[in-house]
């Protein structure tokens, strides 16, 4: 999660929905007690490719189960 949440940091358009969440304007969309955005609960915001195939790798390859979203979130 360290990395999926460095990777939030970096992305504009996810510091532009933190804000929007800090101003209650985000429906849907919360700050988690780790500190990472989600969307109802799917983490959001995985624009690093590396990372991305990663953790998707890491789902079809374990018994969790990870599921792409068409809204640049997964859930974790």
């Amino acid at each position: 999660m360290e990395e999926v949440y460095v990777a939030q940091a970096t992305d504009p358009e996810l510091e532009w929905i933190r804000e929007e969440v800090l101003s209650g304007k985000a429906p849907g969309f919360v700050i988690h007690e780790d500190d990472t955005i989600r969307f109802h609960n799917w983490v959001c915001g995985l624009a690093v490719e590396e990372l991305k195939k990663k953790i998707f790798d890491e789902g079809h390859n374990t018994p969790h189960f990870v599921h792409p979203g068409g809204n640049n979130c997964i859930r974790i």
